[in-house]
């Protein structure tokens, strides 16, 4: 933080923007914020910020997670460690705080905002996710995650109850002896306390004694034989835990790179959300940007005063006019004006890197005339996964097109996709490709509607279409 932005309490802004913020990560980009100067760049911020206020206001609050300590699981992971119960339980609660946001971005996309459409780089890893929930509660190993298990720890309780009873009826059979009615466990071993002058009456080892030396606790010599057997069960017991926990984190370890992608994504959606979160606070709107020193502010009003005594600022400056002269008495608000008028174009020029000049931002129909660029049925790459598809809807005047890849169909912005085999290549002149994008029973059904009229026949859309 600079002396100016601190002139300006934009560092008051951050304190409460880093309220909004879940993940290091991003609160580490908010600290380091600094004015934006490239054009494309702020209005590509700027409507991440608009669409992120939008969908908080329709959809509600995203369930975002913090997402700590899961590079270094996956470190572990990928290194051929073993993670231990409790760590894999964090990894589960995360995959399925990806499954809650991979839900709500897709309820968010009846809102037609592109945001939500981050919910294709999304992947919740349904069968490591389940696996976990099965095999690991509380921090430990489920008595339910493998058959083995199960009969180990009930072996166990049989053990232990058994090696109690026979503890239970020499304390009966032999009441002049104790010093209490009840048999205690010491280091693992099943005691019952004897008054330390019938030491030899009774037939076993002396585990410990009284802080007095008037009890001695002995573990009797009918218990000791499933004391044995109950250490030969507890180290099977812990084989297969040991095994179920390996299993688990080699499962992790195959997908680390899905889960490394969902970090990513959580990370830059935690950030775009929290811009969103203190627009919604500071009744923040999208304001029209120019590169031709215009400043133009109307009703404008410093983000850190109450609004409700906060005299909203009419200001303009630029169109001939080179300078302004603020006069007036002592707190009459000279100072709060030129605070407003800054921290307003501060707030609105954020990114995390400086850039050493202003950028024009292309013409827009440049942009359209890429998208336009793909045919239906080129051979495409879709960024970041690099999953090569087919496009089966040409772009949108949003430059956003439809492209199908194995099992489904995706909408993404033509930014995102790269030419792969152009349509020319790949099929012959009028090829109809409803063969590649219907299903047969559909196509039986348009070749009917073309010959004749069929009461009540209907072509089914998937979902995406309707």
């Amino acid at each position: 933080m600079n002396s100016a932005e601190a002139m300006l309490e934009f560092d008051k802004i951050k304190e409460k923007w880093l309220e909004f913020a879940y993940t290091k990560e991003a609160k580490e980009e908010i600290k380091n914020t600094v004015p934006e100067l490239s054009e494309s760049k702020l209005l590509t911020r700027q409507r991440e910020t608009t669409e992120a206020k939008l969908m908080i206001e329709k959809g509600g609050n995203p369930p975002l997670t913090s997402m700590e300590g899961i590079k270094e699981f996956l470190s572990i992971a990928e290194k051929g460690g073993c993670l231990s119960g409790a760590q894999l339980e964090e990894v589960g609660n995360v995959l399925v705080a990806v499954k809650r946001l991979k839900d709500y971005l897709d309820r968010c996309k009846q809102f037609e905002i592109s945001l939500a459409y981050f919910e294709e780089n999304l992947d919740a890893l349904d069968e490591v996710r389940n696996m976990i929930r099965m095999q690991i509660r509380n921090g430990s190993v489920d008595d339910e995650a493998s058959k083995m298990l199960k009969s180990l720890r009930m072996d166990l309780d049989k053990t232990e109850s058994k090696m109690k009873e026979k503890a239970e009826a020499v304390m009966r059979s032999n009441k002049e002896c104790m010093s209490d009615n009840f048999c205690t466990m010491r280091n693992g071993h099943v005691c019952i306390p004897v008054k330390k002058e019938y030491k030899f009456k009774i037939s076993g080892s002396v585990i410990d004694k009284s802080s007095t030396g008037n009890t001695l606790f002995i573990e009797p010599s009918q218990a000791a034989k499933y004391y044995e057997q109950l250490q030969l069960i507890r180290i099977d017991e812990e084989n297969e835990e040991r095994r179920i926990l390996y299993t688990l984190t080699a499962m992790l370890a195959d997908v680390s790179s899905i889960m490394a992608n969902n970090e990513r994504i959580i990370q830059k959606l935690d950030f775009i959300f929290s811009k969103g979160k203190l627009s919604l606070t500071y009744d923040g709107v999208e304001p029209a940007i120019n590169t031709e020193r215009r400043i133009s502010l109307k009703d404008g009003r410093h983000p850190l005063m109450d609004k409700s005594t906060c005299v909203p600022l009419q200001f303009q400056i630029g169109n001939g006019i080179k300078g302004i002269i603020i006069t007036g008495p002592n707190t009459g608000g000279k100072t709060v004006a030129i605070k407003t008028n800054n921290q307003n174009k501060i707030n609105l020029q954020l990114k995390k890197e400086p850039t050493p000049t202003i950028q024009k931002k292309k013409q827009s129909k440049k942009e359209q005339k890429n998208a336009m660029k793909f045919k239906l049925g080129d051979s495409v790459i879709v960024y970041p996964d690099k999953k090569i598809g087919i496009v089966c809807e040409k772009a949108n005047e949003k430059g956003v097109l439809r492209v199908q890849l194995q099992g489904k169909k995706i909408w993404v912005n033509h930014k995102r996709i790269k030419l792969h085999v152009a349509a020319e290549q790949l099929y012959p002149e009028d090829y109809d490709f409803s063969i590649i994008f219907d299903s047969v029973q559909n196509r039986k059904i348009r070749h009917q509607m073309e010959r004749k009229y069929v009461k009540d026949l209907q072509i089914e859309l998937d979902p995406l279409e309707k």
